[in-house]
């Protein structure tokens, strides 16, 4: 992704800029990944498609309201009395029969070495705080090629709908698992258990006729100060440890780290002034 080549005065989403990814063919959207029109928006649904997926995208961030006075009251509404930092939804169709809920990741994938990563007994207490917060979760940050991704099926939400009976409205969204390949579940907290383990997960096979729902959001990533907040609220400076790189929200298949199904990167006003490497 391309740093955008407007000044950060002008961006409509500002601290934040979002693009769609190198493989993200948006749908009904007149914006283009070259730095020459607008941020994607958020708080609206952004359609789009990949050779793996298609459908929408939707994001929308606490201390990030939106100007249209009628969606600001939602925005307001929606956070109001809880810790998350966002909310992002994805909606749609998989277009691979073969996938199942083991192959699906959602998260980051970063080319170069975070800077500064806690070593030794420290690391291990940040890896337990992240795998509590987000159980079967890759947390791979002292690698060459760094991975946070989380199981698709530990979402806080997720359903699986008939085409045509999805959820249109993303503030109070529920799990509906009757669809599922490979059986239903009772209850969210046993759905999150049992697909956050891949020798479960991978029973739960991928449905092309099915449209996905999946709600996630977070109160340890802070995208719009881009921060990352650990324990007894510590926070950590990601424009400095990611070194220039931007975070995106994506999913990627398990078994190989270039193997990216979509993702869309977010970049922050103080990065404009420590350029991508």
């Amino acid at each position: 992704s391309s740093p955008p080549q407007t000044a950060p005065s002008e961006w409509p989403t500002r601290p934040l800029y979002m693009t769609p990814g190198p493989n993200i063919q948006l749908l009904d959207n007149d914006s283009k990944d070259d730095g020459s029109s607008s941020s994607l928006p958020f708080n609206e649904k952004i359609p789009f498609e990949t050779d793996a997926f298609r459908g929408t995208f939707y994001v929308r961030f606490a201390d990030i309201s939106p100007s249209d006075p009628a969606k600001s009251a939602a925005h307001a509404a929606y956070f109001a009395d809880k810790k998350r930092f966002y909310q992002m939804v994805v909606q749609g169709r998989f277009t691979d029969p073969s996938l199942t809920f083991a192959d699906l990741l959602l998260g980051d994938v970063y080319d170069r070495p975070i800077q500064g990563v806690p070593k030794g007994r420290l690391f291990q207490l940040l890896q337990k705080f992240m795998e509590a917060l987000a159980p079967g979760i890759i947390f791979e940050m002292t690698d060459d090629r760094p991975r946070v991704l989380v199981p698709i099926g530990g979402a806080q939400t997720l359903r699986v709908d008939l085409p045509g009976e999805e959820p249109s409205d993303y503030s109070k969204l529920e799990d509906s698992t009757a669809l599922l390949v490979g059986g239903g579940f009772g209850s969210t907290k046993e759905r999150r258990k049992k697909l956050s383990v891949p020798k479960t997960a991978r029973e739960y096979k991928v449905s092309v006729d099915h449209v996905y729902t999946f709600e996630c959001y977070d109160h340890s990533m802070d995208f719009a100060n881009y921060e990352q907040v650990l324990m007894l609220g510590k926070r950590i400076d990601l424009v400095e440890k990611l070194d220039g790189q931007v975070m995106s929200l994506g999913m990627y298949k398990r078994d190989d780290k270039s193997s990216c199904i979509y993702k869309f990167p977010f970049w922050h006003e103080r990065m404009m002034k420590t350029p991508e490497k």
